[in-house]
């Protein structure tokens, strides 16, 4: 989804509402007597049953004017070493960054040295975007809106808006062929693909965040083709006191934005 988000074609993300199991759900609205006119709050009531709030929710995707920034698969320079885990009672290999600190930058294609992680001269390795850091990441997206549906709810259009591609509906791996293949069916195939088939199924309640870029830096030729087929980019994750947030990465794995270096992290 790299290069949908950088061609424009991936404006939105639809993510599980935590937690499931809600009658409906609905935004609350409070006064701005300055202004004379309702604005949303930020807070949302997650109800058990009609008419009955049973708890006050936030969209833990961000809100409209939130920054958030994309992890996803980068090449690093560095090298490996071993550390004793206490809890595991073996040693484990951590990948020590040294792109910044030896001049280096960080990149997102091109051929990679055969090299070992026991060897001690630094080379450069692929990363998985969970152990991005901050100063590698060169997509920076602003929320530009958020609400609340059913998941089947999704229409034509926002389905292209999730950077899907138009396909016909599999079940059970067998294609069902509706007619003409759709936006639609191809968001529900990739929705079945990363979350099961029951979820799809479960028709739950979902976050619509939708974003827009508003950078991107760097080299951005090949970026899908050079990380494989499994990069991806995902879910924004983001604090309210955070300017800048980060996507998280994986099936609803989320991860808060610290701007911390990810230096010495397990692989």
């Amino acid at each position: 989804m790299v290069r949908a988000l950088l061609d424009g074609r991936k404006t939105q993300t639809r993510r599980v509402v935590k937690p499931s199991g809600a009658h409906h759900i609905f935004q609350f609205r409070g006064k701005d007597e300055a202004r004379s006119a309702d604005e949303p709050t930020g807070e949302w009531a997650w109800c058990s049953a009609a008419h009955v709030v049973s708890d006050h929710i936030r969209c833990r995707y961000g809100k409209p004017g939130d920054r958030l920034w994309v992890r996803e698969t980068f090449i690093a320079f560095g090298r490996w070493e071993t550390r004793f885990s206490e809890k595991k009672g073996r040693d484990e290999w951590h990948f020590m960054d040294m792109t910044l600190e030896t001049g280096q930058a960080y990149r997102f294609d091109g051929a990679l040295p055969n090299a070992k992680r026991a060897g001690a001269a630094p080379a450069w390795w692929r990363r998985p975007s969970i152990h991005m850091p901050r100063a590698a990441s060169r997509i920076t997206l602003e929320v530009t809106g958020v609400r609340v549906e059913r998941l089947d709810q999704i229409t034509e259009d926002d389905a292209r808006a999730e950077g899907a591609a138009p396909a016909w509906l599999d079940v059970d791996g067998e294609t069902v062929n509706l007619g003409q293949p759709t936006y639609r069916q191809g968001f529900a195939r990739l929705w079945r693909d990363i979350n099961g088939d029951e979820s799809w199924d479960a028709n739950p309640w979902v976050w619509v965040v939708e974003f827009m870029v508003c950078a991107a830096i760097g080299q951005t030729a090949n970026a899908d083709e050079s990380a494989g087929s499994g990069t991806r980019t995902d879910i924004p994750a983001v604090r309210p006191s955070d300017d800048t947030a980060s996507l998280g990465t994986g099936n609803d794995i989320l991860h808060l934005a610290d701007d911390r270096e990810d230096r010495g992290e397990r692989a």
